[in-house]
């Protein structure tokens, strides 16, 4: 998580709970779009994969969480479509059971959660009811509100805000992108770095903070 920009206070108990070897099994990270929920649970899911292991270990496994490779993660995303659909979470967690490949977690990622249909919230829900002790979900969503009840109950829920406009013109100005249009940009979005990357027509790459 550091190269997450803002939340400190976040940042701070996702590295004790790591640190600690306590996780639930279930976290939410909700913020509006462009702040970077995904890519702090993506970040997270690397430090949660790369705990105990030797530097150059950790790097390849950061590199196989970031292309959504690695063999103990499942990543299942909103992508362009309105809705995920029961039949994609059923097969984003049909291994769940199964022990990790390498390490002491599987996890399952689910990006645009608030979005999965109540059939496939129910669905997610049967697991949650149960989880096997490997298993680590993390979900994003614009709002807990979006989920059922029932599935907020057995989820842990962390509120992620945009970092400050400086901040993200810090962000910007580290990958060769400063210049008054990115000022312009920080500002117009308070500070979340989604937004201006797609508003600057980078929406690959380093600079995403979805």
């Amino acid at each position: 998580t550091s190269e997450f920009r803002g939340n400190p206070l976040v940042l701070q108990t996702l590295r004790a709970m790591i640190d600690a070897r306590r996780l639930p099994h279930a976290m939410l990270f909700e913020g509006q779009q462009g702040c970077g929920t995904y890519t702090l649970a993506v970040l997270f899911a690397a430090q949660v994969l790369c705990q105990g292991q030797p530097a150059e270990q950790a790097e390849r496994i950061r590199r196989q969480v970031e292309e959504g490779s690695h063999p103990d993660l499942r990543v299942g995303t909103l992508g362009e479509r309105s809705s995920i659909s029961v039949d994609e979470v059923r097969a984003i967690i049909e291994d769940i059971y199964l022990r990790p490949n390498e390490g002491e977690k599987k996890i399952i990622l689910i990006g645009g959660a608030g979005e999965m249909t109540p059939q496939a919230q129910n669905a997610l829900l049967k697991v949650l009811e149960e989880p096997p002790e490997h298993a680590l979900f993390l979900l994003t969503a614009e709002s807990r509100q979006a989920l059922l009840p029932t599935v907020l109950s057995r989820v842990v829920c962390f509120s992620v805000l945009p970092p400050s406009p400086e901040e993200c013109i810090e962000h910007f100005a580290g990958l060769g992108q400063g210049g008054g249009e990115t000022a312009f940009a920080a500002h117009l979005f308070g500070g979340a770095i989604g937004s201006v990357a797609r508003y600057l027509s980078e929406e690959e790459g380093p600079a995403l903070q979805a």
